[in-house]
């Protein structure tokens, strides 16, 4: 899509202060506006008896980038309100350039607030007709009153979410839509960053297109070979996935796209998602889950009072001896890592074919660098801690990600099917293995 045109601008809440602007917008762009004259005070502008001076300053500057809602009358007839604009032209002042404001998005049609309450949210991901095979018959459901339907269309269909009651349009985007794409990404191993998003500002309004910088999913094109069939995607599971992932906090999207970089930032980040997801995903949290939490705190306490009372003896801190305790009770990060293999490898025991003891590999991995522990070159040269660092990031991206899989309620078998096909995967084992044998360890 493509937009270029007039119109007059102003900031939202003071339409009385107009001015003249050129709009436009591009696919894969941000949409933009460069105005005529300023529509604010920008802070970097010093008038003094005599003369105008600029500021320099970084507090000035900074002050000046902040964002602010832009409402406009296209010369084409339309409204637009472009949200989160920034100013990354001048204060429109003599000797400085002309305001430019680009903003994260752009909503066609309406004059909209960052607090607008929206009704619906309808939008495709990927390319347009990988849902093709949802039924606009059917709806489905979710633990927060929401409803999930098809809207059929000749050019794609549309996933329409209805909400219990109005949200603002960044929760449904953060909620719904990117919390979809990072289902779809994770159940078909592609990439979804084309999409088209549409909201509904009042019951019986229109829709009102989204102008972002993400690409439309007109020249999307699919992958040929997906990791599972996106028959496996069905209304229930999308509807159901929204909430699981909005308790996940955003993890379900590192694990998607997880840190690239140095093997210690890689093996960091994918040994924390192993604490993140088994704290967030309906796993037991304490060591002794039969008694109840009465006892657990009486247990703590008396541990904790003891510990004070011999840390007077040999002259330690009774406060610091006491905060040693904090996790008497939690579970380790070992009876994590294990319980979530133990899950995984029950539907996909070829993860984890090469390795006699995966939850430990995971464990010492991320204690050597949640502690950074010191290196022993003598006992483990830093070549030999490269292959066990490899073997880490290699299995568990696969491993959170069937995890995932599973707690969505895609049917085990799918999953098992769709990995065991995977070239990927089919080279990730392999690599596995070579790296299982160049440490001289025995395969199992």
């Amino acid at each position: 899509m493509e937009l270029v045109t007039g119109g007059l601008f102003w900031v939202a809440g003071t339409p009385e202060a107009r001015v003249r602007g050129d709009f436009s917008f591009h696919t894969g762009a941000d949409p933009e506006v460069r105005l005529a004259a300023g529509l604010v005070d920008d802070p970097r502008i010093r008038r003094f008896p005599g003369g105008v001076g600029f500021s320099g300053t970084a507090e000035d500057s900074v002050a000046s980038f902040l964002p602010i809602t832009l409402h406009g009358q296209l010369d084409t007839g339309e409204r637009i309100t472009m949200l989160n604009a920034r100013n990354y032209g001048g204060a429109g002042q003599l000797f400085r350039s002309l305001p430019r404001y680009v903003a994260d998005t752009a909503v066609l049609g309406e004059h909209i607030d960052d607090a607008q309450p929206v009704h619906a949210v309808r939008f495709r991901l990927g390319h347009r007709y990988c849902l093709d095979h949802l039924s606009a018959e059917n709806t489905a459901g979710n633990e927060y009153g929401a409803a999930l339907g098809i809207e059929a269309s000749n050019d794609g269909n549309w996933l329409v979410y209805s909400p219990a009651a109005p949200e603002t349009l960044r929760r449904l985007e953060v909620l719904v839509v990117l919390g979809v794409r990072t289902l779809l990404e994770l159940a078909l191993d592609e990439s979804h960053d084309a999409k088209d998003v549409e909201l509904l500002a009042a019951p019986d309004g229109a829709w009102l297109p989204l102008l972002t910088d993400d690409p439309d999913t007109s020249a999307a094109q699919s992958t040929l070979d997906p990791l599972l069939s996106p028959e496996a995607l069905t209304l229930e599971v999308i509807a159901n996935w929204i909430p699981l992932n909005d308790r996940l906090d955003g993890l379900a999207a590192a694990v998607v796209s997880p840190n690239k970089g140095a093997l210690q930032a890689e093996a960091l980040v994918v040994t924390s998602l192993v604490e993140g997801l088994h704290r967030r995903l309906p796993y037991e949290q304490s060591k002794f889950p039969e008694i109840t939490k009465k006892a657990r705190k009486a247990i703590t306490q008396a541990a904790r009072l003891a510990a004070r009372s011999e840390s007077e003896i040999f002259d330690l801190d009774p406060a610091r001896v006491s905060e040693s305790l904090q996790l008497l009770t939690d579970v380790s990060f070992r009876m994590r890592a294990t319980e979530i293999v133990d899950e995984v490898c029950s539907v996909i025991p070829e993860i984890a074919e090469s390795l006699t003891d995966l939850p430990g590999q995971i464990t010492k991995a991320r204690n050597d660098f949640a502690h950074h522990l010191p290196i022993d070159q003598e006992k483990e040269p830093l070549d030999m801690r490269y292959l066990r660092w490899l073997i880490v990031v290699t299995a568990t991206p696969w491993l959170l990600q069937a995890l995932l899989l599973l707690h969505a309620n895609i049917a085990p078998d799918v999953i098992r099917e769709g990995f065991l096909e995977s070239d990927r995967l089919a080279h990730a084992r392999a690599n596995i293995a070579q790296f299982v044998r160049e440490l001289g360890w025995e395969l199992p």
